[in-house]
């Protein structure tokens, strides 16, 4: 954004870039996912077994479609894309079932931010998971 509160063409290019990015997640299409990342890209990504990290568009396309692949179920429930001082910053939240948890279903939300390139791919990532939670029933309390 600018001093007089518009939003400059860099920014907007970035907003775009986060918007496409989200559109192929939530619609678990990781083969577009992976065109809007550059061949260098790299993912770090601190998921519940610790610490992981990634590298080429492969790869870390290959990380959102093992969390995400292979489901049933899967609802978006939250989305939303920012900017934080030339970062992309995006969010998201699904319910799933994934058959390899067993019984479900899950809610798992991931919170990113990353840093793109002068043609508008991303080339970082750096991502916090909770991980796949059971979804608890607010009116049981479990």
């Amino acid at each position: 954004m600018t001093t007089d509160g518009t939003i400059s063409n860099a920014t907007s290019l970035r907003l775009d870039v986060a918007g496409q990015f989200l559109e192929a997640l939530t619609s678990q299409d990781f083969i577009g996912l992976a065109r809007g990342l550059a061949d260098e890209v790299t993912l770090d990504a601190l998921v519940p077994r610790g610490l992981r990290h990634w590298t080429g568009t492969a790869d870390v396309a290959g990380a959102f479609a093992t969390w995400f692949d292979d489901t049933d179920a899967f609802r978006v429930l939250e989305a939303s894309i920012g900017e934080v001082a030339g970062l992309l910053a995006m969010r998201w939240r699904f319910r799933l079932r994934a058959g390899r948890l067993g019984s479900g279903p899950y809610v798992v939300e991931q919170n990113a931010f990353a840093a793109t390139n002068e043609r508008g791919q991303i080339i970082a990532i750096r991502l916090v998971c909770s991980g796949y939670r059971p979804e608890t029933d607010p009116a049981s309390g479990r």
